[in-house]
């Protein structure tokens, strides 16, 4: 999530906590959770970190790689899930905001959006998932 980190600040400084939930998911059956918890504390990351015992919830999700995103709407359906963004640069003007026209779409009654995404990163097997760098979103 180091990559990612600031703009999953910026996702949380725009979409206030009344509406939608933003949490890291840990699912790496191989790491103590309280060395997640103490490498998120040490980088100031700010969303609750939540155990998914032996990557479980991941498998359910369909979550293949990391990092990926799943956005949940308020009836717990999946809504979006994919990369944050394309953007492997900062700056990139050909940045693709997946994540942040799923939110706007899901906030404002609307579909008009992708509901999956392209996903690159590290393939997820049950003893490499990486705790901190599976951001999930609700909406209330």
């Amino acid at each position: 999530m180091r990559r990612y980190q600031e703009r999953v600040d910026a996702l949380l400084d725009a979409y206030p906590a009344s509406r939608v939930r933003v949490f890291g998911i840990a699912s790496n059956a191989g790491e103590s959770f309280g060395e997640v918890l103490k490498e998120a504390k040490k980088r100031g990351v700010r969303i609750p970190i939540l155990r998914d015992e032996g990557g479980r919830a991941a498998q359910v999700l369909g979550v293949g790689s990391t990092p990926t995103v799943v956005l949940f709407d308020a009836s717990g359906a999946v809504r979006f899930l994919g990369w944050l963004d394309n953007e492997r640069l900062p700056g990139d003007p050909t940045r693709e905001a997946w994540l942040e026209r799923a939110l706007r779409g899901v906030l404002d009654g609307n579909d008009d959006f992708a509901a999956r995404s392209p996903t690159y990163g590290c393939t997820l097997t049950r003893s490499l998932f990486r705790a901190e760098q599976s951001p999930c979103c609700t909406i209330h």
